[in-house]
């Protein structure tokens, strides 16, 4: 005969996979996040370098505006200072921001070839004599366009010359300068604030914003956490307070009043410009006065860095996608729970079905056989019949007895029985359950000890539901009570509670089995080891009534030594009690 090897559950095979995938899944998790997190840190730092790149050339397309305005001249020698307080005018009436300008200077020889330095008075229009600002002592000849230490814009004046290079050939000299010195208070407060709403929006948020000089780190021209400065490591930076020549392109073309007949113009050695033939336009000639930037603008995330961020941001994802890996986890442990629970249950009430109908099937073949005797006229002697008569009886009571205990069960699980409350007292309780099982105690010779309180309050109770519960216990007593034919049953008052308690000097229960006693069709081995009749749903009934009622039950039992069954039952029942 082939034996046939039994294949695991499907169910478990699923089980096991999911275990097995675990690992795999968290360590890919683990490695796309990583990579999920490196590129997010390149889209935001390629974001926010854009975004600095584009507050620059805001910013620089302002001070481009500046620059070419005041190249629109078409006048020459002392007219064009006429020509510069009509731009100023115009800029005024016209320019987005136009008080970025707070001073304009002129700078050059007189008449008679001494230096003058003059202010425009805007209101009158005129040029008055005045003195150089102090920070103007650090400005140098024909430097760079753009002094950031004032901060101002500088615009040579040029006249053109002949040279003795051969004909047709002109130089440039210069023959003074303009001076614009910007508004830095306007800049700080109105413009660079103005900008960063504009061009960082959402990201202001995100992100501190300075702003400080390129020569002086401690310089702080703009921060947008004035308590905060930004120190150490940067995520990004651009250059402010330059003259860019895309903006040019971008801006009006302004053509310089020079119009040379030669076919080029070319500048000696030490000289700043070369233009070619024709109209020149002021963009075409501004290219060697492009400097590096006066100014840095600098941005930091809030975090302490980009990398901090996404370092943090990476943590939350890990946190979020380990944390579903171990509800998934628990999930295949609870399955597992579940499944052995069922088994075990399944097992339980396969058990519980042998059992009843072993326990039924003795109870009616007793029955039958005494019936059967009777009827054929095996038994005459009087004696004899009541002998008879009492094994039916007690084989019947049995019968019953298991019955009801099988259809309460039932009923209980399902929820149809309903339960009334009453007032009751717990002491005749007591005393009919002890009355019905009377013939019992008397025949096996039980000695029942009582201990009542006086002046028992009555609780509010199903009489049916709680008698059944003292029957089981009582019954429970007598049936492990083993050589010791002793039970003490004694009720006492704890405050609002009612409590009623079960003793017994029987075989006792076994550590590991006491917490799964009140489990249905749950038999302890002793008692299978024993071969003591039961069910395995008696105190299961007991456990669900108190439960009903709102009560608590316990039990403290030693092997060998026996055991007691405490339930304490609420004198006023809870709501949700009161109403099953």
């Amino acid at each position: 005969m082939r034996i046939r090897r039994q294949k695991p559950p499907f169910l478990l095979l699923v089980v096991v996979v999911l275990i097995l995938l675990l690992p795999l899944l968290a360590y890919l998790q683990y490695d796309w996040l990583g990579k999920v997190s490196e590129r997010e840190r390149e889209q935001m730092q390629s974001a926010l370098q854009r975004t600095l790149r584009q507050f620059s050339k805001d910013f620089d397309r302002e001070i481009a505006r500046v620059f070419i305005q005041f190249q629109n001249r078409r006048e020459h020698g002392n007219q064009f200072l006429t020509q510069i307080a009509k731009l100023y005018a115009n800029w005024n009436a016209t320019a987005p921001y136009p008080r970025m300008i707070r001073d304009i200077f002129f700078e050059g020889p007189d008449s008679r070839g001494m230096k003058r330095f003059e202010r425009l008075d805007p209101t009158a229009g005129i040029w008055i004599p005045a003195d150089p600002p102090l920070e103007f002592e650090s400005l140098d000849g024909l430097g760079d366009p753009i002094d950031p230490r004032i901060p101002a814009i500088i615009i040579p004046i040029f006249e053109t010359a002949q040279i003795s290079h051969g004909p047709g050939f002109e130089m440039l000299q210069a023959n003074g300068r303009v001076i614009l010195r910007l508004n830095l208070e306007y800049i700080q407060k109105e413009f660079v604030p103005a900008l960063v709403r504009s061009d960082f929006a959402g990201s202001i948020p995100e992100f501190r914003i300075q702003i400080r000089s390129s020569d002086d780190a401690e310089s702080i021209l703009y921060n947008s956490d004035p308590g905060s400065p930004v120190q150490g490591s940067i995520d990004a930076e651009e250059s402010l307070l330059t003259l860019r020549l895309d903006e040019f392109h971008n801006l009006m073309p302004i053509e310089f009043p020079i119009i040379a007949t030669n076919q080029s113009i070319r500048p000696l050695p030490d000289k700043l410009f070369s233009f070619h033939v024709g109209a020149v336009q002021a963009h075409a000639g501004i290219a060697a006065l492009i400097d590096r930037g006066g100014w840095k603008i600098t941005a930091v995330h809030r975090a302490g860095s980009l990398n901090a961020a996404v370092g943090q941001l990476r943590r939350r994802n890990l946190a979020i996608s380990f944390s579903i890996l171990a509800v998934l986890a628990t999930s295949i442990a609870m399955v597992l729970v579940s499944t052995a629970r069922a088994q075990r249950l399944a097992r339980q009430q396969i058990e519980f079905v042998s059992t009843v109908s072993h326990e039924l099937r003795t109870p009616l073949a007793v029955i039958c056989s005494a019936g059967e005797n009777l009827a054929d006229g095996v038994v005459n002697d009087r004696e004899q019949l009541e002998t008879y008569g009492k094994l039916v009886r007690d084989e019947g009571r049995r019968l019953t007895e298991m019955v009801e205990q099988v259809l309460s069960f039932a009923g209980l699980q399902s929820g149809l029985k309903k339960q009334t409350f009453i007032p009751v007292d717990v002491a005749d309780i007591v005393e009919q359950t002890l009355q019905d099982l009377g013939m019992v105690i008397h025949e096996d010779r039980f000695t029942v000890e009582r201990v009542f309180s006086r002046d028992l309050p009555p609780i509010m109770a199903d009489p049916v539901s709680l008698r059944r519960a003292v029957h089981n216990l009582i019954t429970n007593a007598i049936k492990y009570s083993g050589n010791e034919r002793w039970i003490r049953i004694s009720i006492i008052t704890e405050g609002q509670w009612v409590r009623l308690t079960v003793e017994d000097h029987g075989v006792g229960i076994a550590s590991a089995d006491l917490s799964h006693i009140f489990e249905p069709f749950y038999r302890c081995r002793t008692a299978v080891e024993a071969q003591i009749h039961g069910s395995g749903i008696g105190l299961s009934l007991v456990k669900k009534a108190i439960d009903q009622h709102g009560g608590e039950i316990s039990v403290t039992s030693t092997p060998g030594r026996g055991s007691s069954f405490s339930m304490a039952l609420p004198i006023t029942p809870p709501l949700e009690a009161s109403s099953v």
